[in-house]
Formats: C-alpha cells, sequence, structure tokens
C-alpha cells in the first residue's frame, strides 16, 4: 500500500515537472493569445527532446525527434482549427 502512495506521488510529480514549462509563459506575459504560442513553441521544442527514446528503440534518434515534434505540431494545428 505505501509502495503504491509513493508511486502514485512520483507520478504527480513527473508530470507536475512535466507541464510546468508550459505554464511559465501565462506567468510571464499579459496578453494571453501571445502566451499561448509561446507555450505551445515551448511543447513542441520539448517534444523533439524525444529523439533521446530513440536510442532506446533502436531507431535514428533524429528521426524519432522529428515524428515525435510533427504529431505535436499536427495536434496543436487541429485544435487552432477547432478553435483552441
Amino acid at each position: 500500500m505505501r509502495q503504491d502512495f509513493s508511486a502514485a506521488l512520483v507520478a504527480f510529480l513527473l508530470v507536475s515537472a512535466a507541464a510546468l514549462p508550459g505554464v511559465i509563459p501565462f506567468l510571464l506575459l499579459s496578453d494571453s493569445n501571445l502566451a499561448l504560442r509561446v507555450s505551445n513553441t515551448v511543447l513542441i521544442l520539448l517534444l523533439f527532446f524525444g529523439y533521446g527514446w530513440g536510442h532506446y528503440t533502436d531507431a535514428r534518434p533524429w528521426r524519432v525527434g522529428l515524428t515525435v515534434m510533427v504529431l505535436g505540431i499536427a495536434m496543436v494545428l487541429i485544435a487552432v482549427v477547432l478553435g483552441g
């Protein structure tokens, strides 16, 4: 039971730390539209660092990073088209 709570706490801290770079532009910029675009840009650039995952999958790291980044761009574009 204790191991479950400690694992849940670690997962919570990791998710919170991963979301922090996306929140910072909203804290620093007064224009919410600009903050949203800066946040999207920062998070898309962070997605590129998935190239490290390519080492574990025996894939080409740059291709993995670019693929994950392109998928992130596609999701942002879909959200923008839908009004986000």
